[in-house]
This record gives C-alpha cells, structure tokens and sequence, in this order.
C-alpha cells in the first residue's frame, strides 16, 4: 500500500500497521527531524518501559508494530538511541528523496 502524505508518497511501504494518530508525526519526524511526543521518542530511543509508560491505548497495542516498522522501512541512523534520534532531529531528518504525487491542473 502506498501512503500519500504532506505531498509525498512512500512506494513500497505499508503504513497501516502504524496507528493513524501517529502517521504524520512519524513521517514529519523521518523527512524532517522533527521532534516527536514522548511516546514516539521513547520508541525511537528504543526505551521499551518509557514507550509502555508514555502509550495510550491504542499505541499500547502496537509498539511490536512500530519496531518493525523501523527496523523494515527506516535508515537505523534516525532510531535505536538517545545519541541517534538527537543526531537526526539536529541534522533535520533523512531529506528522503521520494516521488511528488502528480497533480491533475485540470
């Protein structure tokens, strides 16, 4: 499945597992280093008690989802520590190249 975002597409990368609340936040985070909400931090820390302690219910469910995720679709320079999320919000995310989506001017 292809998800749209902010103008972009990510081919290739299914999404869904990650909860819809959280999409835009992760992707912001990815492309632009911005800092995420404490949940999504201690995930990407890779700080398995502060992302139980910071999750609500529906996030609860899916951290298995977000650890694949990471490991399967993001450069291992932008999670996995403290010092490697610090890194990337400073160096302003992975500047991805990904595809625009077409626009139809008619």
């Amino acid at each position: 499945m292809t998800i749209k975002m902010e103008g972009y597409v990510f081919p290739d990368v299914d999404w869904t597992p990650i909860p819809q609340h959280m999409r835009e936040g992760l992707f912001n985070y990815i492309m632009n280093g911005v800092p995420t909400g404490s949940f999504l931090t201690a995930v990407l820390c890779n700080n398995l008690r502060d992302s139980f302690a910071h999750a609500d219910d529906i996030n609860r469910h899916a951290i298995y989802a977000f650890v694949k995720f990471l490991y399967n679709d993001v450069p291992s320079q932008a999670h996995g520590s403290p010092f490697r999320v610090s890194d990337w919000i400073k160096q302003g995310g992975g500047n991805l190249r990904v595809r625009e989506i077409a626009t139809d001017a008619n």
